[in-house]
């Protein structure tokens, strides 16, 4: 066991013990020359004739996943082997869940698709590497909220020809059936140990009889009942009865998803930045076909509303055409019966021939009007001209001299 304050590889000073298990003991420890945070792995020689000390490095060299630590330096000290690896601040989930309770069966749902996310990368590998050790003090929870895997001490690579793993190794809850009976680990062995954590998630406890998980009423009332199939399913204790692959379980996933709305749920981590609270991430496992179906979609909304915009604009520019012509009155017209249509129709013609006699008399009558005032405007300038006659015959009669006149009788 390390002392805080001692010095390892001439740099690397230890500040605290960050865990200890079966295979060693991790070290939280600062590199004085950088002046940045190591997690270094102590690995016990006690193990060195049961385990290869380099198993772990010799897997991790080659993986590149966002999920899984990096190991940047290896060295012997003492007869025991240091690990330097990514020191990964924030919580394992299960002091997270003895410290906050169980989680909800969202937050389930995003925690378990990124560990599946990282054990489908690692079973990518030909041949598959196999974890074996998946459970909640294993699995880190960052600041921001995403899942890393950690101590990979006893993962190993699946061998075909292999009945049985050389020792027995696991974490008692989290062990499949077969690890016991010291068959070979394979890529079912970690789906078992998936769904076991799974479990611990929605329960905040270990499997400690295998019939637990199978029962309803081991989970809380309000856990979604899909997720409850695939924790069963994962746990079933014959392989065979599990599913093939973790690519199954995501697809088992995002159905669920898709039938059910979630409501956004947050995190809220109790360590030195515990007044902050980040929200879940976003489920990135996304089958190829449900992205194509939605590229379907998006596109067939676009097309409908395309086809409704240029209906209205068609519609409008009718309608433009059309301004300053107004409409003709409708008019509602009773069909009468045709007997009473045969005695309206006389009506009808006598009106109109009244109206068509009276249009024709009022020219006539108007000349006859006229020709009345031009006579008589005739007669009165007749009678003009005959008393200016008499009066001018006046005029010109000569004057009779009376026979008195001059003296004479």
């Amino acid at each position: 066991m390390l002392n805080q304050g001692q010095i390892l590889e001439r740099k690397y000073e230890v500040i605290k013990i960050l865990g200890q298990g079966g295979m060693g003991t991790v070290y939280l420890c600062r590199n004085n020359r950088l002046g940045n945070l190591w997690a270094v792995k102590e690995v016990n020689s006690e193990l060195k004739n049961k385990v290869d000390f380099l198993t772990e490095p010799n897997i991790l060299k080659k993986l590149n996943h966002t999920g899984i630590v990096r190991i940047v330096d290896i060295f012997y000290e003492d007869d025991n082997l240091y690990i330097v690896e990514d020191y990964i601040e924030g919580r394992n989930l299960k002091e997270y869940i003895d410290i906050n309770g169980p989680l909800s069966s969202e937050l389930v749902v995003d925690i378990s698709l990124q560990l599946c996310g990282i054990l489908d990368y690692l079973h990518s590998f030909k041949p598959p590497i196999v974890y074996r050790d998946l459970k909640p003090s294993n699995v880190m929870l960052t600041s921001d909220n995403k899942v890393v895997l950690i101590d990979f001490g006893i993962a190993r690579v699946y061998k075909e020809n292999q009945k049985g793993d050389t020792v027995i190794l696991g974490s008692r809850g989290y062990m499949a059936p077969e690890q016991f009976m010291n068959n070979q680990s394979n890529v079912k062995t970690d789906i078992y140990s998936l769904g076991a954590t799974m479990f611990f998630m929605l329960t905040g406890k270990s499997i400690s009889v295998p019939i637990d998980p199978m029962s309803q009423k081991s989970y809380p009332e309000h856990t979604a009942k899909g997720l409850v199939e695939i924790i069963k399913r994962s746990l079933a204790a014959r392989p065979e009865n599990r599913y093939s692959s973790v690519k199954a379980i995501i697809s088992e996933f995002n159905n669920l998803v898709d039938n059910k709305q979630y409501t956004k749920t947050i995190l809220g981590h109790s360590n030195r930045s515990c007044t902050k609270s980040v929200k879940t991430v976003v489920i990135k496992n996304k089958k190829y076909n449900k992205r194509f179906k939605l590229i379907m979609i998006a596109a067939l909304v676009c097309i409908i509303i395309l086809s409704v915009f240029l209906a209205a604009l068609l519609k409008k520019q009718s309608n433009e055409k059309k301004v300053g012509i107004p409409d003709a009155p409708k008019t509602s017209v009773k069909t009468e019966p045709k007997e009473e249509l045969k005695k309206v129709e006389p009506k009808l013609e006598e009106e109109q021939n009244n109206q068509e006699q009276n249009v024709n008399d009022q020219p006539k009558k108007q000349l006859e009007k006229n020709v009345e005032e031009i006579k008589k405007a005739e007669e009165v300038k007749k009678a003009e001209e005959k008393q200016n006659k008499l009066q001018k015959k006046a005029k010109k009669k000569p004057k009779v001299k009376h026979k008195y006149e001059n003296g004479k009788d």
